[in-house]
């Protein structure tokens, strides 16, 4: 089962679509990003990705979980950092890996969000962890 299955997704505010056609699959043990110009769409795609907005067409499905029928269980699956243009200048990438993995960890309470995963844990299952500490 793919970790995320996007098909056919369009999504925008009320009758103005931004983005259209979207087919994206992440499989277990890879990363995304997402790159493109101001106004390009890519926060409206994360957007519908994470339910936090409607989808106009398509299927979001996160390991097997239907978005618009089990957004709930979908959403506790989900983590989404989004990144400033200063984020990685302020700390090593390591650092932001570990702490942006706790970002949106919605279902655990505030106080036990960072007891969850050790500090320097979080990047070492990635395939990019030999380049964590690189700034």
């Amino acid at each position: 089962t793919s970790l995320l299955a996007v098909s056919g997704l369009g999504a925008g505010y009320g009758r103005t679509r931004i983005v259209r056609d979207v087919d994206l699959v992440v499989e277990p043990g890879s990363w995304f990003g997402l790159l493109g110009a101001n106004g390009s769409g890519k926060s409206t795609l994360l957007r519908a990705i994470t339910g936090q907005i409607q989808l106009q067409d398509g299927q979001v499905l996160v390991a097997g979980i239907d978005m618009a029928k089990a957004p709930e269980r979908a959403k506790r699956l989900i983590g989404y950092a989004v990144d400033g243009a200063d984020t990685l200048r302020a700390s090593s990438k390591s650092d932001w890996l570990a702490s942006t993995s706790l970002a949106r960890r919605s279902s655990a309470p505030p106080k036990s969000r960072n007891s969850r995963i050790p500090r320097r844990s979080a990047h070492r299952a990635t395939p990019i962890h030999e380049a964590a500490d690189d700034r």
